[in-house]
């Protein structure tokens, strides 16, 4: 038996997934998924870039990284926050709201 102290069931998973993950990811390729989490390519898009149906706040953190007055670049996706996203909105699907 361990030693260590029980962990609570909220932050235990996260603290072994955020240890093996990488800290940004990019965007999936066309017809491509997520290989961190599974979502599809549109479904990431529509979480990184600002629109009508994010209230123009997109709830998951990315930038571009370019050369300087590069046009062309590559959208990192930050992993923590693409996971904290996922996470609040599972919990809020298991208490009986609607998905």
């Amino acid at each position: 038996m361990s030693d260590l102290p029980p962990l609570s069931a909220k932050s235990a998973p996260s603290a072994r997934v955020f240890s093996r993950l990488p800290e940004y990811t990019r965007i999936p390729t066309a017809g491509g998924r997520c290989p961190i989490t599974g979502l599809s390519r549109s479904s990431v898009l529509k979480l990184i870039y600002a629109s009508a149906e994010n209230g123009h706040k997109p709830p998951v953190r990315s930038f571009a990284l370019k050369k300087k007055g590069g046009f062309r670049g590559a959208r990192l996706i930050s992993v923590a926050s693409l996971i904290d996203y996922i996470e609040s909105h599972g919990a809020e699907g298991s208490k009986g709201g609607s998905s």
